[in-house]
């Protein structure tokens, strides 16, 4: 698991995002509640999933992930997160991927 660096954009700091590799046992960022995840797949033949996992479970007991489904030579963006729903207990998101080989992904916080 690797650590993805929060970017930060703002009225005033525009930003062109730097995307880090995808790592095989996945990845977290540090998480104000501010921040999506912009996502690139290259793969030109397949899809891959990222999921984003919730730390809390709901009030009838199931914990409700956040997957995202990215087409083949596509790019998402997903987000914000609540830091009560999706925080760890050091602060941080945590995200796992179907396939790691040909994503890169970025955090960026606005404000």
């Amino acid at each position: 698991m690797a650590a993805i660096t929060v970017q930060n954009i703002s009225l005033t700091a525009s930003l062109t995002p730097s995307f880090a590799a995808a790592s095989s046992g996945g990845d977290y960022f540090a998480n104000n509640g501010k921040i999506f995840l912009y996502i690139k797949n290259a793969n030109v033949g397949a899809p891959r999933t990222v999921t984003i996992n919730s730390q809390v479970n709901c009030n009838y007991g199931h914990d409700h992930n956040i997957e995202v489904t990215v087409p083949a030579s596509s790019e998402e963006l997903v987000g914000f997160f609540s830091t009560d729903r999706f925080n760890d207990v050091s602060g941080r998101v945590q995200i796992t991927y179907s396939s790691e080989a040909d994503l890169t992904v970025a955090a960026i916080s606005v404000g």
